[in-house]
């Protein structure tokens, strides 16, 4: 639940993005979905600089939407921001959504326990945890974010340490067109960025 630096790349592209298409400043409406919401800090930092955007953040620890939820109280967003209890978009029936951000889980099980201690210890492990190759979660959000993009919306991912080819294989099946990798401030790949092909 503790945003980190890696994750401003995330902001920073979807930010780009929009100040480019979509969703901008200048009135468009857009809609928000941020897949794993944790403690909301994706979707409100988008809806703080998107004053006439709505969002949708789930997950499935309701820890976590409690969070979100205060967090987004706090920052007095509550009034476009959305927590839902959801396995990614089960709950979601139809709906979609003009960005996508995602932060999910993509540490390899076999590398949680060498972690700083911080974050090994005192993490949900279920916010960790990407499974045997850390691309459990990228397998799950694929298709999903292909079902749930507007035509010609976009989608952000934060990415571990060398995932970007395979999450970006794993999206184009999906039929998600790439837009881009975006590098963090040590210079490793930690956001991709796809678009709805259709």
């Amino acid at each position: 639940l503790t945003p980190r630096p890696d994750t401003e790349t995330l902001v920073e592209a979807a930010l780009a993005w929009a100040a480019l298409d979509r969703v901008d400043g200048g009135g468009a409406h857009g809609t928000v979905l941020d897949f794993g919401t944790g403690s909301g800090c994706l979707l409100l930092s988008l809806l703080a600089e998107w004053p006439d955007a709505r969002g949708v953040g789930v997950d499935i620890s309701p820890q976590a939407l409690a969070v979100a939820a205060g967090n987004a109280r706090a920052a007095g967003l509550d009034g476009r921001a959305t927590f839902v209890l959801s396995d990614w978009g089960a709950a979601l029936g139809d709906a979609r959504f003009d960005v996508i951000v995602a932060n999910p889980p993509y540490i390899p099980d076999g590398d949680i326990d060498g972690l700083a201690p911080e974050v090994a210890r005192h993490e949900p492990r279920l916010a960790l945890s990407g499974g045997a190759d850390g691309l459990d979660a990228y397998r799950l959000l694929a298709n999903e974010t292909a079902r749930r993009l507007h035509p010609g919306g976009a989608a952000f991912f934060e990415l571990g340490i060398g995932q970007a080819d395979a999450v970006a294989g794993l999206m184009a099946a999906a039929g998600l067109a790439p837009l881009g990798l975006r590098e963090d401030l040590s210079g490793v790949v930690r956001c991709l960025a796809v678009r709805a092909n259709y």
